[in-house]
């Protein structure tokens, strides 16, 4: 995955949602299961690195990422 344009085209693919977090360089990305997690923006593409739906939500499931309850908590 090369560009940050791209891996937000996969995320939604694979059924997640992303909401930028206001007045950051974070983004809130949620799963179709009810999982959500916040990313910075410059690790968006690096957390990625495949273009599978499956492996991207398990990656970002996975990650050692701020994890969030609810968006702003």
């Amino acid at each position: 995955m090369r560009n940050l344009t791209e891996a937000f085209r996969v995320l939604k693919a694979a059924g997640c949602k992303l909401a930028p977090v206001p007045g950051t360089k974070w983004y809130e990305i949620s799963g179709p299961d009810g999982w959500a997690v916040l990313v910075k923006e410059k690790d968006i593409v690096g957390v990625l690195g495949t273009t599978d739906p499956e492996q991207i939500k398990e990656r970002l499931r996975k990650a050692d990422l701020v994890t969030a309850s609810t968006p702003y908590s």
